[in-house]
């Protein structure tokens, strides 16, 4: 799919995706990947706003804060952009959006003449419920029928569809004040607007999962967006702040730097994560989100503790040739979509990486600040006791390594067999100290567990 776009506009907060043409639209009558995307799920495929029957020309666009566009746009009969006709006779309309529960957008017209103009307004929308991969033809959802059904709702419609996986998706799209009518998929309002006088319109397009909404928000516009910037807020404000004697370099690199790994986050009951990159791929990859966790330790550790907890509360049980999983492996790329729901892709979790469980290891040593002799798990027991340290065995051999060293990455990309994360007995941990570790030979340590090497956060 990105290769057959043009200009895009992109949005993202949390588990929620947008991706639009440049003036803030989504084709209607085409398969197309643009849309409003909620666990891997096209919600809203089409979205057209026409003004006295034709498309408005597009000035400017700004999407510079992420999860806020903003895009000026003007309606002429006739108008050429470039020229002065497109300064007269205009009707100026102004459209900023944002995603909370789903997607938030204010239209505004503007009747720019010394007369008084009629204002038609129109706003279609299309809810095609295609999965991700069947959007980036992964995989064909022909052998399910894909209507939706459409009911009204006060103020606007639902989009519907029961996938085959039992789950109910619904696309409730409300318009503030009410339309004038409602014929289809179409919302009418009609309107004579004075010299200078000024039309609002609020839209929302809230998705659903059997009824659940991705988060709560305020009804109003003014109020939604107030709350997510405050969100913003205290999310920098719990961020370590540097500072440099330039402001270019501030407001240019770090500032801007900080707002794009917001944007990339998600928000979990384990913490934060950070996806993989916006928009095909804003979902947990491993590899992408150690990474990113290791990098940000000294900028926010929240980051860090979300990301490990996601990936250990997933961390691979048992053997499975489709999946790839296997004891301790660390997943490659989680999808929550209908065909990873169904199985029929890999994807829940998808664990076929050679890299995500050895930097799974390297970035919890360095999260716990590079404690590794005779340490114990922050993480406290039923009992009030700490777990006991925990080591690396082969699957296949059961064999644990017999030395308090932490592990290596270097050692663990290299070994062949896959490995399994189990706790090392007492007794095995007063009997093989750091000292005695070092001195087994080194053919020794390479066929139990491969030579490790000490931790540097």
């Amino acid at each position: 799919p990105p290769g057959a776009l043009g200009l895009t506009a992109s949005l993202k907060e949390d588990q929620l995706v947008l991706v639009t043409e440049d003036d803030g639209s989504l084709p209607l009558g085409a398969m197309s990947p643009l849309g409003l995307y909620y666990h891997d799920t096209q919600y809203l495929s089409g979205y057209a706003l026409r003004v006295n029957g034709s498309r408005p020309l597009l000035l400017s666009a700004n999407t510079e804060q992420n999860y806020v566009a903003t895009f000026q746009l003007m309606h002429s009969e006739g108008a050429v952009l470039g020229t002065a006709r497109h300064a007269a006779d205009t009707l100026s309309i102004r459209r900023t959006r944002f995603l909370a529960d789903g997607l938030r957008e204010r239209i505004g017209v503007l009747n720019a003449n010394a007369h008084p103009v009629d204002v038609k307004v129109e706003l279609e929308f299309e809810a095609a419920f295609r999965d991700m991969f069947a959007v980036r033809a992964y995989r064909d959802l022909s052998l399910a029928p894909l209507a939706s059904t459409r009911g009204p709702r006060e103020g606007g419609l639902v989009f519907e569809r029961v996938g085959r996986d039992g789950v109910r998706r619904t696309t409730e799209i409300v318009l503030r004040p009410a339309p004038d009518a409602i014929e289809g998929n179409v919302f009418r309002v009609t309107r004579t607007l004075g010299p200078q006088e000024f039309l609002q319109l609020e839209l929302a397009a809230i998705p659903r999962e059997d009824g659940a909404a991705p988060a709560a928000s305020p009804d109003r516009f003014d109020d939604a967006i107030d709350a997510l910037n405050a969100r913003y807020r205290r999310f920098l404000r719990s961020c370590s702040r540097y500072t440099t004697s330039s402001e270019t370099l501030d407001e240019g690199l770090i500032t801007r730097s900080g707002l794009d790994l917001r944007a990339l986050l998600e928000f979990h009951p384990s913490g934060p994560y950070p996806t993989a990159g916006i928009p095909w791929y804003a979902v947990p990859f491993g590899r992408d989100g150690l990474i990113s966790a290791y990098q940000t330790l000294g900028w926010n550790p929240d980051i860090a503790r979300g990301t490990l907890r996601l990936l250990a509360s997933h961390q691979g049980h048992k053997v499975d040739d489709f999946t790839e999983e296997e004891p301790g492996k660390i997943f490659h790329e989680l999808r929550r979509g209908e065909l990873a729901r169904l199985g029929e892709v890999p994807h829940h979790p998808y664990y076929g990486s050679v890299d995500s469980t050895p930097l799974f290891g390297r970035a919890r040593c360095a999260a716990r600040g590079g404690r590794t002799r005779r340490s114990r798990s922050p993480t406290p027991t039923g009992s009030g006791r700490s777990y006991p340290r925990r080591s690396w065995r082969c699957r296949h051999t059961s064999t644990p390594q017999r030395w308090a060293l932490p592990i290596s990455t270097r050692s663990m990309a290299t070994r062949r067999a896959p490995i399994a994360f189990a706790a090392r007995p007492r007794s095995s941990r007063r009997a093989s100290s750091a000292t005695s570790g070092w001195k087994q030979s080194t053919a020794t340590r390479r066929r139990s567990t491969g030579t490790r090497s000490r931790c540097r956060p």
